[in-house]
């Protein structure tokens, strides 16, 4: 499962916060395998003018969740991102390791 450019968040300098991707099937046996999550800085959107600065997020903390009941499942696949830059909107990115 690849996707790209999912969200628009605004994170101000030294703020962070946890994104979780939810993904349901039936059946136990459904799991979307090993998902990895980037934060992707969008800086064309901060203004019309091209900015000046480095924009840095950093992704930590990696977490799978799998919450099971009647014969069915859900699976979350979190991380923790840090804007250790300047302030941007972030956006979201990611796949399935094969």
């Amino acid at each position: 499962m690849a996707f790209n450019d999912v969200g628009s968040y605004w994170m101000r300098q030294g703020e962070s916060f946890w994104i979780s991707l939810h993904r349901r099937r039936s059946g136990i046996g459904a799991d979307f395998g090993a998902q990895w999550i980037m934060a992707d800085p969008k800086i064309y959107n901060i203004s019309h003018n091209p900015p000046n600065g480095s924009f840095c997020l950093e992704v930590t903390r990696h977490r799978k969740q799998v919450d099971a009941y009647n014969g069915g499942a859900e699976w979350f696949y979190s991380c923790l991102v840090e804007n250790v830059g300047e302030s941007t909107f972030v956006s979201f990115q990611g796949g399935g390791n094969v």
